[in-house]
């Protein structure tokens, strides 16, 4: 008998294969509440800009002014929904958030008039300030080590995804049945999808639940005791005040942040654009749909090349394709090429939902990238929102696109310049630290 247990004990067999990694299922809630709040909502807006005009009798400029008021909602609540999300279990506070979000947008089928619509705005964003920029880049961020570009270029992707299923959905309600019937499918089917997103989040940090980030070297459980004096250290860090070189690189994250959320808003245009050059309806809707295509594929390749070639060069990359697709937008109006030029102006939405987190995440560690990201994320809410009454009023301004698209250049070469100089500081931070060592 002790000779078969000393047999066993040298033979123990094959080793257990690594159990499924709670990161996956992070990962797929973000996916379906990108789906929810940007795919449906906010990808799909643009559909209820004409029936809604037409029938209230209102200018496109003032209807659109609520994603404005959507705008300041979310950059003045969003210190407090971020302290609640911190204090309140993840599953509560996402479910009241979404609830809010989408309550606020079924209602929008209820009122006729612009200032209800402005508060219906304003509301959506209260609810919005935790669901849009905030919460899935944390999340990804707290749960990811190995496959972080993967991830948010995937999480980041559904929002297109979401925007080519529901989109046509959308029209053929309106169509059949009115545009307040579809406002209220769309806050309805945005709830089906927010909803169980919010109640898959059981921790906001492995360390919570005792597990370690996906990458992260050792076991995948952790000793409760040693987490406990991690969790208070990590706790420190994040709660010291700002060094004199992170308030600078924040400086230039910021920079980053504003013009490429308003360059974020030109995909909402390319259809406009189109009808500006005496391009037909048909051609219109095509170019729109090379732009989605192009969003949707460079949110997968930015976040692959960030896997494969870093952060820095990932971003300029992504700039340049903007950069070549608004140059192409005015170069070959009227030709053929404008179709591959729609496709790289699409990577203008990326630019902004996804960069702006991986340009947050590689210049900070991550106890610092949750100090510093949610002032990026206030001013994206209220930049974004803004950016598409601004490029309406210019384009009034101009009655042409020429001019806006050579701005969008400008505002993209801009974000070039802060990408460079933000890394600049980083790394000269780095060369101090290693001479002080």
């Amino acid at each position: 008998m002790n000779r078969m247990k000393d047999k066993k004990q040298q033979n123990p067999g094959p080793a257990a294969s690594p159990r499924f990694h709670y990161a996956w299922i992070i990962l797929a809630a973000c996916c379906l509440m990108q789906s929810a709040i940007t795919g449906v909502v906010q990808n799909g807006r643009g559909i209820f800009y004409v029936p809604v005009c037409t029938e209230l009798g209102i200018e496109t400029s003032a209807f659109t002014l609520y994603s404005l008021f959507h705008g300041i909602g979310s950059f003045l609540c969003l210190p407090l929904t971020a302290r609640f999300y911190n204090r309140v279990h993840p599953r509560i506070a996402l479910s009241l958030a979404a609830a809010v979000f989408c309550g606020t947008t079924a209602l929008m089928g209820s009122f006729s008039t612009l200032p209800a619509f402005y508060t219906l705005g304003f509301l959506q964003g209260v609810g919005g300030s935790l669901l849009v920029f905030f919460v899935c880049p944390i999340l990804i961020n707290n749960w990811f080590k190995a496959h972080y570009g993967f991830a948010m270029g995937l999480y980041a992707a559904f929002s297109g995804l979401a925007g080519v299923v529901v989109n046509p959905l959308l029209s053929a309600v309106i169509e059949s049945a009115g545009w307040r019937t579809g406002y209220r499918v769309q806050g309805l089917l945005a709830f089906a999808l927010a909803l169980p997103a919010a109640l898959l989040i059981r921790s906001r940090q492995p360390e919570e639940a005792g597990l370690m980030r996906l990458g992260e070297q050792g076991a995948e459980t952790r000793d409760p005791e040693k987490e406990a004096g991690r969790a208070a250290e990590e706790a420190a860090v994040t709660a010291a005040p700002a060094t004199v070189l992170e308030k600078r690189i924040l400086v230039w994250v910021l920079i980053f942040t504003l013009f490429s959320s308003v360059v974020n808003a030109y995909c909402q245009h390319i259809a406009k654009y189109a009808s500006s050059i005496g391009l037909a309806p048909a051609v219109g809707a095509l170019l729109v749909s090379c732009s989605m295509a192009g969003n949707i594929g460079s949110k997968f390749g930015i976040g692959a090349l960030n896997d494969k070639i870093g952060a820095k060069k990932a971003l300029l990359i992504g700039a340049l394709a903007v950069i070549l697709g608004f140059s192409g937008m005015i170069l070959f109006a009227g030709t053929f090429l404008l179709y591959p030029a729609a496709v790289l102006s699409g990577v203008c939405m990326p630019l902004c939902s996804l960069c702006i987190p991986m340009l947050a995440k590689h210049l900070y560690p991550p106890a610092r990238y949750r100090k510093f990201f949610p002032k990026v994320t206030m001013l994206t809410t209220l930049a974004s929102s803004a950016g598409i009454t601004v490029l309406s009023l210019l384009y009034e301004i101009w009655d042409s696109y020429v001019p806006v698209f050579l701005l969008g250049i400008t505002f993209t070469v801009i974000c070039v310049v802060s990408i460079l100089a933000s890394d600049r500081l980083k790394k000269s931070g780095e060369a101090g630290i290693e001479k002080t060592g």
